[in-house]
C-alpha cells in the first residue's frame, strides 16, 4: 500500500528509456541550479559579494540561475507527456494528485509551480505591495524544501539513491546554511571578541514622517535598517551598521519622496 501511494515504480519499456534518462538530467540540473539560485540570492540581499561584483551583477546572475533552474525543471515535466508507457496527460501533470496521481508526482508539481509563481510575480512586482512580494518570493525556500522531497521518493524508485545523497551533501547542506544565516540577527554574526559592540559605520539616519508616505523603496534596498510593520508604520536603525552603508545611501538616493537624510557622524 505504502509502495503504491508513494512509490510505485512502473514497468520502463525500452522506448522510454531516453525519455526518463532526459527527465533525470534535467530534474539534476534544476536542482543544483535552485539550489544555486537560492544561495545566491541571499548574496544578493545581504551584499556579502556586492565589493566584488556589483550590485546589478549580482542581482542579474541571481536571475540568471533561477530561470536556467525553472527552464530545466519545465523539461524534465514535460519530457512525461512523451512517454509511451503511461504518459502523463496536462491536467496530470499539473494538478497534483489528479487521474490517480502520486504523492511524489504532486510535491514536483507543487514545488514547480511555486517557482513558476515567483517567477512570475518578478514580472509584476510594481502592482504587487512589497510585504506581500517578499513573502511570495520566500515561498523559494518552501519549493526547495519539496523539490528535494520528491527527489528523495523518485531515487528510491529508480534506484539512484546513493547519487541522491551525495547530491544532497554538496549542494542542501551548503544551501541550508546559507539561508540560515540570511534570516539569522545581523548582530549574531558580527565579527570581532566577544563582548565587543558591532563596529558603527558613522552614518545617522532620520526620516521625515511628514514627507514619507511608506512605499517600501528603502525597505527593498535595505531591509536590514528599514522596516515597514504590518501597520504602515516605517521603523529603522539610527546607527546602521557599516556593512549596510552602501545600502542605506541607495535607499536615501531612491526614496520618491525624499524623506530620507543620511549624515556622517564621528
Amino acid at each position: 500500500m505504502l509502495n503504491a501511494v508513494f512509490l510505485s515504480a512502473p514497468f520502463v519499456p525500452r522506448e522510454d528509456a531516453g525519455i526518463r534518462q532526459l527527465a533525470a538530467l534535467a530534474a539534476r540540473l534544476s536542482f543544483a541550479l535552485t539550489c544555486f539560485a537560492l544561495s545566491w540570492g541571499v548574496f544578493v540581499k545581504t551584499g556579502w559579494l556586492r565589493t566584488l561584483s556589483g550590485r546589478k551583477a549580482t542581482t542579474n546572475s541571481h536571475l540568471v540561475l533561477a530561470t536556467l533552474a525553472l527552464a530545466f525543471g519545465c523539461i524534465h515535466a514535460t519530457a512525461f507527456l512523451f512517454l509511451a508507457n503511461g504518459p502523463f496527460s496536462i491536467v496530470r501533470l499539473i494538478v497534483p494528485f489528479a487521474e490517480g496521481g502520486m504523492l511524489r508526482h504532486a510535491l514536483g508539481i507543487v514545488g514547480l509551480e511555486l517557482m513558476l509563481a515567483i517567477a512570475l510575480s518578478v514580472s509584476v512586482r510594481r502592482f504587487l505591495a512589497l510585504r506581500r512580494w517578499l513573502w511570495l518570493h520566500r515561498l523559494a525556500y518552501t519549493a526547495l524544501v519539496l523539490i528535494a522531497v520528491h527527489s528523495v521518493f523518485g531515487a528510491v524508485v529508480n534506484g539512484h539513491l546513493v547519487v541522491l545523497a551525495i547530491g544532497a551533501a554538496a549542494l542542501l547542506l551548503p544551501t541550508a546554511v546559507i539561508a540560515a544565516l540570511r534570516f539569522t540577527p545581523a548582530r549574531w554574526l558580527g565579527a570581532g571578541a566577544a563582548g565587543e559592540p558591532p563596529p558603527w559605520s558613522g552614518l545617522a539616519v532620520s526620516v521625515d514622517s511628514r514627507r514619507c508616505h511608506q512605499y517600501g523603496v528603502c525597505q527593498r534596498e535595505a531591509a536590514a535598517v528599514f522596516q515597514i510593520t504590518t501597520g504602515g508604520q516605517l521603523r529603522y536603525t539610527v546607527h546602521p551598521e557599516s556593512v549596510h552603508n552602501e545600502e542605506v545611501r541607495t535607499a536615501a538616493r531612491c526614496c520618491p519622496m525624499q524623506a530620507i537624510t543620511v549624515e556622517t557622524r564621528r
